[in-house]
């Protein structure tokens, strides 16, 4: 997944393509990435983190119900279907290929997950 807050475009990219759809209000970035992939741009991994995101209660972005009517836009959009066994392979490979990730934050959290509000015990620590 891209994250606006960690990728670097060149702007030609961006002009041509015409921008972020400000029609969508979360999604507009994945929008973005999925017309820039299909036209052939090209994308580097740099494993090192370099932006972070908090959610907390009533931000848009912790909106699960704006997730899920985007994300089903996206696919039915982009005919993007989640059930086809290509895709399912796909997901798999991904997961795979990203499983260091999911189990440090795994370990980090003790196996509770990440919940919107957990941040706030830390920031009350950190103040």
């Amino acid at each position: 997944m891209f994250t606006q807050q960690a990728t670097l475009i060149r702007s030609n990219l961006f002009l041509r393509l015409g921008g972020f759809d400000d029609s969508f209000q979360l999604a507009a970035d994945t929008d973005f990435w999925i017309r820039a992939i299909t036209s052939g741009a090209r994308c580097r991994f740099i494993d090192i983190v370099c932006a972070s995101l908090r959610l907390q209660p009533g931000q848009l972005g912790a909106d699960t119900n704006t997730q899920i009517i985007e994300a089903k836009r996206l696919r039915m959009q982009y005919t993007l279907n989640g059930n086809s066994w290509q895709a399912r392979l796909e997901a798999a490979r991904f997961r795979i290929a990203n499983l260091r990730i999911y189990l440090t934050r795994i370990l980090k959290n003790k196996g509770r997950g990440y919940k919107v509000g957990d941040h706030t015990k830390q920031s009350k620590l950190e103040s």
